[in-house]
């Protein structure tokens, strides 16, 4: 089992390289999805150079996000995880390469 801090650090590289693991990135992605839900809201991190640093609004979020899996959202207040997994199963759908311009 990995421990809680070698896993916060492994999926801060696995959404830092997300678009080079090609076809099982989507599979990788779900498993990401899965493991967030063992994490509360308040062990986000904010900052990988400050592990102590809390995001501008501190605990003031939704009710609805119960874990982690939930916690990040796009600005039209759609899932993130779930936007980037529709953006690669299409992009494999396509054979395309997926880029992302900003987050």
């Amino acid at each position: 089992m990995v421990s809680s801090r070698k896993w916060r650090f492994y999926a801060c590289i696995f959404f830092d390289n997300l678009l080079s693991f090609g076809g099982k990135t989507i599979a990788e992605l779900k498993d990401i999805k899965e493991r967030l839900k063992e994490f509360l809201p308040t062990e986000v991190i904010w900052d990988i150079d400050d592990l102590d640093a809390k995001p501008p609004w501190g605990d003031n979020i939704s009710a609805e996000i119960k874990n982690l899996s939930t916690y990040f959202v796009t600005s039209d207040g759609e899932d993130l995880v779930s936007v980037l997994g529709n953006a690669l199963a299409k992009a494999d759908v396509l054979n395309e390469d997926l880029y992302i311009d900003s987050l």
